[in-house]
């Protein structure tokens, strides 16, 4: 694997705020499933900004190991605070299920206001938690 620039994680807190930015316009716009995505693609960048900025790159799509590692690594309490486990897991599919055809249908995923609300939703709490740790 490359060395990575002691600054690197600035640019994936770019793109996070980017994707974050996104979510809220796709939302706006009523493309549910496009929400969706950058909902979890914003919180996926903002948390390897954050491994990147401890010096580590984990190479997953799972917000679920990602968190528990900024947990770990920066003493913040997110999990059963700030979101359950099992929203993180929700967020996580949209990864796969967004840009999949047949990848909603099997993870049996409607993609409606309710669903993009609650991506939002999600991607805002750990934002407020998490953001300020960038």
């Amino acid at each position: 694997m490359p060395s990575l620039r002691n600054d690197e994680w600035r640019e994936w807190l770019e793109y996070a705020e980017e994707d974050r930015e996104e979510a809220h316009d796709r939302f706006n716009h009523g493309k549910w499933r496009e929400a969706c995505y950058h909902a979890q693609q914003s919180i996926e960048k903002l948390l390897k900004a954050l491994t990147l900025k401890s010096g580590v790159f984990i190479p997953t799509h799972d917000i679920v190991s990602l968190l528990k590692y900024i947990e770990d690594k920066y003493g913040v309490k997110v999990l059963n605070v700030v979101v359950v486990e099992e929203e993180l897991r929700e967020l996580t599919i949209h990864y796969y299920a967004s840009r999949y055809p047949n990848a909603g249908r099997r993870f049996k995923i409607k993609y409606d206001k309710k669903t993009a609300e609650k991506c939002i939703e999600v991607m805002e709490k750990i934002w407020r938690r998490v953001g300020k740790l960038c």
